[in-house]
């Protein structure tokens, strides 16, 4: 088998659509073109996942031009992450083909289209991305995993939803791992904001940042020292 057609039936696809009965008909078409596919709705896990970094290609489906699928690719393509994106849409006027582009899709498909065109679709954005790899750096500690290209962060392969604060905050603390921060530090290096001695914000911050990450986890990544700041350590 060529080695590139080996590397294409191992590529995860990301299906997102409303109705389920439609999903499964795609995702049993994408199988069939020896994809792995996974299906999610339009709401925070599914953009969760869409931004994981775990999928080579996201097909969004959308009705009409009001459709949540454009505000949904919009947010996807917002967050800088380069994941190829098809639309698949039950439209084709012009100003809803325009709207997808608008928004940050790749390629935009009419339905109803016939299998072998969303293969070839598929396969020419595949292609795109094997042609001009994009690198993911990925923190890893304990079983927290952060797609620093993506902006993202799990727990346990569970999606954590954070503010782009609190995302900076994890993000400086897991790169310095095992060194204590102290609070002027990680205002003014993770937050480019210089640090108010009068203010208690970093602390704020930081007890939401733990409720969300350590919440029904039996472990505490973020470590306090008191006097001194927080660090990020495994024990």
């Amino acid at each position: 088998m060529n080695p590139k057609t080996l590397r294409m039936s191992t590529k995860r696809l990301l299906i997102i659509e409303e109705n389920l009965k439609t999903a499964s008909s795609l995702k049993q078409s994408l199988n069939e073109f020896g994809y792995e596919a996974d299906i999610a709705y339009v709401d925070e896990t599914g953009e969760a996942l869409a931004l994981s970094g775990h999928y080579d290609l996201v097909l969004i489906a959308v009705k009409t031009i009001e459709s949540d699928g454009y505000q949904f690719c919009r947010n996807v393509r917002e967050n800088n992450y380069q994941v190829p994106i098809l639309i698949l849409s039950a439209s084709e006027k012009i100003e809803d083909k325009l709207c997808g582009f608008e928004c940050g899709c790749d390629d935009y498909l009419s339905i109803p289209f016939h299998t072998s065109e969303l293969k070839a679709r598929i396969r020419v954005l595949l292609r795109r991305v094997m042609e001009a790899p994009v690198a993911v750096d990925t923190i890893q500690i304990a079983d927290l995993e952060i797609n620093r290209y993506a902006k993202t962060a799990f727990r346990n392969r569970r999606p954590i939803k954070l503010s782009s604060k609190e995302y900076n905050l994890l993000e400086y603390l897991a790169v310095n791992r095992g060194k204590v921060v102290s609070r002027s530090e990680l205002s003014e290096k993770a937050w480019n904001k210089k640090f108010d001695q009068r203010s208690n914000i970093v602390d704020v911050y930081i007890n939401s940042l733990r409720n969300k990450m350590d919440n029904g986890h039996h472990q505490s990544l973020i470590k306090t020292r008191i006097g001194f700041g927080y660090v990020m350590q495994e024990q």
